[in-house]
């Protein structure tokens, strides 16, 4: 099944709708795991590490708004998407302003859900850039049933974009790039939801480079970007594989 690496955590202590959530994502492939409280939650987070956590608000011992912030506030789990369900509407605005990535009112509806569910496990990968070639043959490789991607032009855009939404992949070509290469990284993880976004630097300068100052500019920043972190492409015509194999690994996801 495609989704048998997925990992989701439901943590609610009604065990009727911790059955229906379980029956449902079974059926789906998902691996599940379930608690009945926020400890269990935190407990079960730290030995599975899941991909996603479906929660419920009203909980004992430690309940679903503190569970919340205890993951938000922990660099290692900060990004992992977190549905939260509950029977009192009246919570949607703080959760909200808290940045929950779905909130669904109950009584839940798989049906309601799976898309939901489907959607916030897809990596999410931005592309830089004025080179519209290379840019639709990314997009094109990446399987919609496990990515989605994004394209925009400028640096500008690209900051607005890392700012409002979570990213698990910056592709940029090195000609939008204003900033240093340490500048540049530095105002990346300012401005990122995701502080771990990857950044790759792609460029098209090395099949326009055929003077020996020119090949010499490229090595230099080259170098740069790699002592900054991030990795180099220079071809867009013969950098695909290398670059989508190279994203595979990063991500450990099989769906390009």
């Amino acid at each position: 099944m495609p989704n048998q690496d997925k990992k989701i955590l439901v943590l609610d202590d009604d065990p009727d709708v911790i059955s229906l959530l379980k029956l449902r994502l079974d059926k789906e492939g998902y691996q599940v795991f379930t608690g009945t409280d926020g400890l269990q939650g935190l407990m079960k987070v730290r030995g599975q590490m899941p991909d996603l956590i479906i929660m419920d608000v009203m909980m004992p011992n430690l309940n679903g708004r503190e569970f919340y912030k205890k993951m938000k506030d922990n660099e290692e789990t900060a990004m992992i998407p977190i549905i939260v369900m509950t029977g009192h509407p009246f919570l949607r605005a703080e959760f909200e302003k808290m940045r929950c990535d779905y909130f669904a009112v109950k009584p839940i509806h798989p049906g309601e859900i799976m898309p939901v569910i489907r959607n916030l496990l897809k990596q999410k990968v931005l592309i830089v850039g004025e080179y519209k070639d290379f840019q639709h043959y990314i997009q094109s490789e990446l399987s919609e049933d496990y990515y989605e991607s994004k394209i925009v032009e400028q640096q500008g855009q690209m900051f607005e974009e890392l700012a409002a939404k979570r990213y698990d992949v910056a592709v940029v070509r090195l000609a939008q790039v204003e900033d240093s290469a340490e500048e540049f990284i530095s105002m990346v993880e300012r401005h990122s939801l995701n502080k771990r976004v990857l950044v790759v630097i792609y460029s098209d300068a090395y099949v326009k480079g055929t003077e020996e100052g020119d090949a010499k500019v490229i090595i230099d920043n080259a170098i740069k970007w790699v002592m900054a972190g991030r990795v180099l492409f220079f071809d867009p015509r013969t950098c695909g594989p290398s670059l989508f194999e190279f994203m595979k690994d990063h991500l450990g996801k099989s769906g390009i």
